[in-house]
C-alpha cells in the first residue's frame, strides 16, 4: 500500500499537475482530492483514487538547477516577474491593492498613438464610459 500525501504537496497524475488539498483513505487505497495547476487543468477540482489512477508525489529535493546564460539573467528575471504578476491578493487583504499608475503599465508605445493624434485643442476632449470596465478615460474628437 502506497503511503498517504501530504495536504499542499504535488502531485502528477495522468501526466499533469496538480496540488493535494486532501488524503483520505478508501478501501485499499487512498482518496486524494487535488487542484490543477498545469496549464490544462488550471484551477480544476479533482478527486483521484491510488488504486484506479497512478498517483506520482514530486519531490522538490530532486530538483535539478540550471545556470542562467541568459544577458543580465533576462530568463530568470522574466520568470520572477510572471510568478509576481500570477501571486493572488491575500484573502483578507484590507486595503486596496492596485499596480503602480493603477491598472495600467506605463509603456512608451503604448502613448505614441495618442500622442501623433492631432490634437486640436482640450475642449475638443469628451468623456467615454465604458460599462463592462467601469472606467472613465478622456479622448479626443473632432
Amino acid at each position: 500500500m502506497t503511503r498517504a500525501f501530504a495536504a499542499g504537496s504535488v502531485v502528477v497524475v495522468r501526466d499533469e499537475e496538480w496540488i493535494v488539498s486532501s488524503c483520505e483513505r478508501a478501501g485499499d487505497g487512498w482518496k486524494v482530492r487535488c487542484v490543477g495547476t498545469s496549464e490544462l487543468v488550471r484551477d480544476t477540482s479533482a478527486t483521484f483514487f491510488s488504486t484506479l489512477d497512478h498517483i506520482e508525489s514530486l519531490d522538490p529535493g530532486d530538483a535539478v538547477l540550471v545556470r542562467d546564460d541568459s544577458p543580465r539573467f533576462r530568463r530568470s528575471r522574466l520568470w520572477v516577474e510572471a510568478v509576481l504578476r500570477k501571486t493572488p491578493v491575500p484573502l483578507h487583504e484590507p486595503g486596496l491593492t492596485v499596480g503602480q499608475d493603477m491598472l495600467l503599465d506605463a509603456l512608451d508605445f503604448q502613448r505614441q498613438a495618442s500622442q501623433r493624434w492631432p490634437w486640436s485643442s482640450p475642449s475638443d476632449t469628451r468623456r467615454v464610459e465604458s460599462s463592462s470596465s467601469r472606467t472613465t478615460w478622456s479622448i479626443g474628437c473632432r
